[in-house]
C-alpha cells in the first residue's frame, strides 16, 4: 500500500508537473516549426519532422536552463515520432490496438 501512496505523491508534486509541461513544449515547438518548414521547403514531411525535432532538440539543451533535458526530450520525441510514421511503424500500432485492423 505505501507503493501507492509513493505514486500518488509524484503525481502531486508540481516539480514532476512542471517538467512534462516542458517536454510537451519541446514537443509543441517541433510541431510548430515543422509545419513551418513543411510548407516552404520541398522534400518528404520526415525529413522537416526529424529536422525540426532535432533543431527544437538542441535548442532546448542549449538555451532551455533547468529544463534543458526535458525540452530535448520533447524535440527528439517529435523527431522519433516522424520517422516512425515515415516507415509505416505508427500505423501499424494504431491497427494493432484496433485489433489488426479488421
Amino acid at each position: 500500500m505505501n507503493e501507492l501512496a509513493d505514486s500518488m505523491d509524484v503525481l502531486a508534486d508540481p516539480d514532476a508537473w512542471i517538467q512534462a509541461a516542458a517536454v510537451g513544449g519541446g514537443y509543441a515547438g517541433s510541431a510548430i516549426l515543422d509545419s513551418l518548414i513543411v510548407g516552404m521547403a520541398p522534400g518528404p514531411d520526415a525529413v522537416a519532422g526529424v529536422a525540426s525535432g532535432a533543431a527544437v532538440g538542441a535548442g532546448g539543451y542549449v538555451y532551455g536552463g533547468e529544463y534543458s533535458e526535458a525540452m530535448t526530450t520533447g524535440g527528439l520525441l517529435f523527431a522519433v515520432g516522424s520517422v516512425a510514421e515515415h516507415f509505416g511503424f505508427k500505423q501499424q500500432i494504431f491497427e494493432l490496438g484496433q485489433g489488426g485492423g479488421n
